[in-house]
């Protein structure tokens, strides 16, 4: 360390710069009287950061008058906090002195004097000048206090007392400011908690006219008139309301006027995120038809099918459809989303009602809670039972009720309607059982699923027998086959009145790996039949 001596009659001591020291910031007592010590006692300074502190050592009245030859003065501190940055020997404790620079070693700062004085018994020797480095609290204590080689009693004096230690608060200056606001991240269309902020003047001075504003950098985000400021005085709160369906970001800057002069500003971003909103639509909520009505297309059914707000058009759509009663349908109801067109294919000849339950699902995501399923809605399909025209006519002819969809291979057929009915088509009500003759092109092709009157329902081959009861016009029976192909299917009276057949060809479908087999009187295909198939694939 470089140690510079020098000699003056009154002199600062350097570090690094040239020291002005203003002698009116410290209170220097008039008279020793008014010194009293406080060695249990701590004190506390606040000194802002831009400003420096003068701070005296004092011999108190405990010492004996002598002549002051030497000296040696120690403080330390939080070198962290503050400096010290130059030195002041009081005048007249000597009369010609020389001395060496501050000496500074791990926040410790040492002054050593020399020379010839005059006899003092206590007194103002020496001021440390302090300057702030950062915020923060520190420790100042005299480590040393030592007059011509022994040890002298007396503190740091700090409005007219005596302290062996103090803590010296640094703090931010006094000035007129805003105090800082943290960015935010909010979601959209959610509620912005009110953001609190500070106005400083100095001296708390709340009698001035203090002006606050808020101005958005974003007004599609953040409309102007969606900042509202509130609160008087030093504190404030800023309200804050996003735009509907927006998201982005927006830098907000909030300034302060006083006295209609001096302006300060702060500035903060506020980030919303984008929240997906759940798409919508509408639609009416029954329908009713008779059974047997085959497929149904309602144009437009659903209607203001919308993915959410104009942000969210470009999204993709699809409906999604439940029902409750899958058993009503050949093919259950779908809407399109492009036209809103329901289609759907009741079952023939049953009738029931159906709950059909309906979201509209776009592709935004669930990120932020946002929403990509609209709320269920729901529908009731009622199927009437079957009920046509009658007629007092006599009857002309058997009729096949139904839509006659293709079957599979390995599964039954629906149920199929045989109604009398008279030469326009109109049901007639028989007055006496009446049974009905069901046969296929062959014997041995196909089974029938009928009703006798007295052991219900079972399976018979062609030639089965159903009965239309006395006071009903129709009887329903289904029927399965093993083998694809079209085959016809042909009802008649019995005995022979002299109606008019009723004829029916069934589609059965090769939907599956086919194996040549027949219908056992269960309804299903017969095993032995697809053992004897299954010998000869392996022979060859």
């Amino acid at each position: 360390m470089k140690i510079q001596k020098h000699k003056k009659n009154h002199v600062w001591i350097k570090v690094s710069l040239l020291l002005f020291f203003l002698h009116t910031l410290l209170l220097i007592p008039s008279t020793y009287s008014q010194i009293l010590q406080n060695r249990d006692t701590i004190k506390t300074l606040n000194l802002e950061k831009d400003k420096t502190l003068l701070l005296p050592v004092f011999l108190d009245d405990t010492n004996i008058s002598e002549e002051i030859q030497s000296m040696y003065i120690s403080i330390s501190f939080n070198k962290d906090v503050i400096d010290v940055i130059g030195v002041q020997v009081q005048n007249g404790i000597l009369t010609d002195y020389s001395f060496y620079d501050i000496l500074q070693v791990s926040g410790k700062a040492t002054v050593i004097i020399n020379g010839q004085g005059t006899n003092i018994q206590q007194g103002s020797v020496v001021e440390f000048l302090l300057k702030p480095l950062d915020t923060g609290m520190t420790n100042v204590a005299i480590e040393s206090l030592n007059c011509n080689d022994h040890n002298v009693s007396g503190g740091l004096l700090i409005e007219s007392e005596l302290y062996q230690r103090i803590y010296i608060q640094v703090i931010e200056p006094e000035v007129f400011k805003i105090s800082d606001i943290e960015d935010r991240v909010v979601q959209e269309d959610q509620p912005i908690d009110p953001v609190p902020f500070t106005i400083n003047v100095p001296g708390d001075n709340t009698s001035m006219r203090i002006a606050a504003s808020a101005l958005s950098s974003n007004s599609d985000l953040i409309p102007q008139a969606n900042l509202r400021i509130m609160g008087s005085g030093l504190n404030r709160d800023l309200y804050i309301t996003s735009a509907s369906n927006q998201f982005g970001s927006a830098e907000i800057t909030v300034q302060a006027v006083l006295d209609f002069k001096e302006i300060v500003k702060t500035v903060f971003t506020i980030n919303v995120l984008p929240v997906n909103d759940s798409p919508d639509f509408s639609m009416p909520s029954i329908i009713e038809l008779p059974e047997t009505s085959g497929p149904q297309n309602f144009p437009g059914w659903a209607t203001q099918i919308t993915a959410g707000p104009e942000n969210e058009k470009d999204q993709s759509l699809e409906f999604l459809i439940s029902v409750d009663r899958t058993d009503l349908f050949y093919k259950k109801p779908e809407i399109d989303v492009a036209t809103g067109n329901l289609f759907f294919f009741p079952v023939d000849n049953i009738h029931g009602n159906a709950i059909v339950s309906v979201h509209l699902k776009d592709d935004g995501g669930i990120e932020n809670e946002g929403q990509n399923l609209s709320p269920s809605k729901n529908f009731t399909l009622s199927i009437k039972p079957f009920s046509p025209d009658l007629s007092e006519n006599s009857v002309e002819r058997l009729t096949c009720i139904t839509s006659n969809q293709p079957i599979s291979s390995q599964t039954m057929s629906s149920f199929i309607r045989i109604m009398a009915s008279d030469a326009n088509g109109k049901a007639v009500v028989m007055e006496s059982d009446t049974q009905v003759w069901l046969k296929t092109e062959a014997s041995e092709t196909g089974w029938f699923y009928v009703k006798n009157l007295v052991s219900g329902w079972s399976m018979q081959k062609s030639n089965a027998i159903i009965v239309i009861p006395e006071g009903e016009y129709s009887a329903m029976f289904k029927y399965i086959n093993a083998k694809p192909g079209n085959w016809q299917i042909t009802a008649t009276e019995m005995p022979d009145l002299g109606w008019i057949d009723a004829t029916l060809t069934i589609h059965v479908e090769n939907d599956s790996p086919y194996i040549p087999g027949d219908i056992n009187e269960n309804g299903n295909i017969d095993l032995s039949d697809i053992i004897r198939t299954m010998k000869k694939i392996m022979n060859h």
